[in-house]
């Protein structure tokens, strides 16, 4: 998914609250961190609004803003209750007033916000009823409650006081929110605690940063998510220069009849004609040609025609071709002459299942364990056997349900872009 150009504005200005923010370590601060950093890509101008936390932030495009009160260890908080639980009106009247007041000042200028865990949780039930006031005042903003958990159901947690103001807050929904869950379990559960229609709480998973877990080169992401790696089927990877004995016509043959199953796929090619053989240069003009013909000019992917960020010409270092293993799904290395076959090597680092010839000297690299195919076997039939196996292969669909539905492009792309698109 391409990165959007979004003019920066005040009025896009999105907000994220919570308790704490990384590193701070937390599930709800490390879906916090994902969202924050996903919607700066995204190109939105976002402030996290928190008491502790923010220190290792560097994208200029998140601010930190900090409210002490927020933190329910804060001395105007904890003098607003007596050891019963039950609240000291006065102090808690005060200290409401107060936070209402920095809050709408930190919310100024800022269209959405999304409030992590606070509505539904019992940690400062000052701050609780604080945003609940404001979802009625601030009507120019719109408030997304992410309902991680919920003390009123825990039954880690009792209430003496569960019915009385401001715990019940906590079992009640404001109707000028709107409320996300992170499953569908919890979709039911809030419901339930609310009183509402499930259709009145919308459902959208936590997600995981795979740029970071796998340490993907940035350029590579941008370059993953221009061509849509998070939506495809098989991404088959060659590592390899435009040779004529690289036989990559094969591949793209083969790349056509995953298509004809109904497959979505890519095939990407690292390397370029070689400069010291003119003849490579005629190979590559006849690639080109063939992949237009075939009609595969958007799933047939030369790496070297790409261009990095700053307009210059993509060059494939270890580090970017570290990252395009760890994001692609299959080597696929047509080759009718090798001399040893090094992708194979790093493919099996990278535990990427092999499809290649049955040239010497490939199948002396692991015998059984990679799929061979006969030069002259049908591409149909090598596109049947490499369906079978990705469809059998346990670990590789999980991998790729986490790119397709977890990963924080394909969140935006299915869930958060509409919610925030409402008004």
């Amino acid at each position: 998914m391409p990165s959007r150009k979004i003019k920066k504005s005040r009025k896009n200005r999105i907000a994220i609250l919570h308790y704490s923010y990384p590193p701070v370590v937390g599930g709800v601060e490390f879906v916090m961190e994902g969202h924050a950093n996903l919607l700066a890509e995204m190109g939105f101008p976002v402030k996290i609004i928190t008491a502790t936390g923010g220190e290792e932030n560097s994208n200029p495009n998140i601010e930190i803003a900090k409210i002490s009160e927020i933190d329910s260890s804060n001395p105007v908080i904890k003098k607003c209750f007596q050891k019963d639980g039950s609240i000291k009106k006065t102090e808690f009247e005060l200290a409401k007033k107060l936070l209402k007041k920095k809050l709408a000042k930190s919310l100024s200028g800022v269209s959405k916000c999304f409030v992590h865990n606070i509505m539904t949780m019992h940690f400062n039930t000052v701050l609780t009823a604080a945003i609940f006031d404001l979802m009625d005042e601030l009507k120019n903003i719109k408030f997304i409650v992410w309902c991680h958990d919920a003390s009123l159901i825990n039954l880690d947690y009792h209430f003496r006081l569960k019915n009385e103001y401001p715990l019940n807050l906590l079992g009640k929904i404001n109707r000028k929110a709107k409320y996300v869950t992170i499953s569908k379990e919890r979709q039911k559960q809030i419901a339930e605690l609310f009183g509402v229609k499930k259709n009145l709480i919308k459902s959208v998973p936590n997600g995981i940063d795979i740029k970071k877990l796998l340490n993907i080169d940035s350029e590579i992401w941008k370059f993953a998510s221009d061509f849509g790696f998070f939506e495809k089927d098989i991404i088959a990877l060659f590592p390899t220069r435009i040779l004529e004995r690289k036989n990559i016509e094969k591949g793209i043959d083969i790349i056509c009849e995953l298509k004809n199953l109904g497959l979505k796929v890519s095939y990407v090619i690292t390397g370029m004609p070689d400069p010291h053989n003119k003849a490579t240069a005629k190979y590559y003009d006849f690639l080109r040609k063939y992949i237009k013909k075939k009609k595969v000019e958007k799933d047939v992917i030369f790496v070297a025609d790409t261009k990095q960020s700053d307009g210059s010409k993509f060059k494939i270092d270890l580090n970017k071709l570290r990252s395009l293993y760890n994001l692609c799904d299959i080597l696929l290395m047509p080759s009718k002459q090798e001399g040893f076959g090094l992708p194979l090597l790093e493919a099996g680092i990278f535990r990427m299942p092999i499809f290649c010839s049955n040239v010497s000297p490939l199948p002396d690299i692991f015998a059984e364990n990679a799929n061979y195919f006969e030069l002259k076997e049908s591409p149909a039939k090598i596109a049947k056997h490499i369906a079978s196996v990705c469809d059998n292969d346990s670990a590789f669909k999980n991998f790729k349900k986490v790119m397709l539905d977890y990963s924080w492009p394909s969140i935006y792309k299915k869930h958060i872009h509409k919610l925030i698109s409402q008004k």
